[in-house]
């Protein structure tokens, strides 16, 4: 769609080009660096994580809301929708979920994920630095959620649970071809990156 930006994208646009290295390119150099010092992951990611400014993403999803009016509704939408995707992306063990595998619109707010080679928990197993988080919740969305941080957000993954619940065995039904065929292809892939 005309209106939607890869976050890859957007992060650079809000990031500046002041800087040497765009945010996408500090966090490369961060998941090498934690690759090369086993012990440290952690604490690590935590010091880099830090030095990521936790406005950027409100300060751009307001920048492209013409008014106060029309923030408000942006920041609904990107909050009810990063909800909705979170529980999602949960039920169904959506991984890999870095910044080029989410679009924003620009002129609703939606976060759209797009990209679903890891599902059914595969990124846990097959990913070079194993993806143990449900969802991406970084501490940028949390603060474009508003004032509420992960408040705001919880009625969105609430009733989206509750749907998926309440549709289960629709759900169940079409993920049933997952039984005879489950995850050869991320396996098969996964074999010929270690060979």
């Amino acid at each position: 769609h005309p209106s939607t930006i890869a976050y890859h994208t957007f992060v650079s646009e809000v990031d500046g080009h002041q800087r040497e290295l765009t945010l996408h390119q500090r966090y490369l150099c961060m998941f090498r660096a934690v690759r090369n010092r086993r012990g440290e992951h952690a604490q690590r990611f935590r010091e880099w994580a830090r030095a990521i400014d936790p406005e950027y993403l409100r300060d751009g999803l307001m920048a492209y809301a013409p008014s106060q009016v029309a923030w408000y509704d942006v920041r609904r939408r990107f909050t009810l929708t990063t909800g909705a995707l979170s529980a999602a992306g949960y039920v169904l063990g959506v991984g890999d979920r870095h910044l080029q595998n989410f679009l924003l619109d620009r002129t609703t707010g939606d976060n759209v994920a797009i990209d679903f080679g890891h599902a059914f928990g595969s990124a846990t197993a097959s990913l070079g630095i194993p993806e143990l988080m449900p969802f991406r919740m970084t501490p940028q969305m949390v603060r474009a959620f508003g004032v509420l941080g992960t408040d705001a957000v919880a009625p969105a993954i609430e009733a989206t649970l509750k749907a998926a619940q309440r549709h289960r065995a629709a759900i169940t039904s079409l993920l049933a071809v997952f039984l005879d065929e489950p995850l050869s292809g991320w396996e098969a892939r996964q074999e010929l990156k270690g060979a």
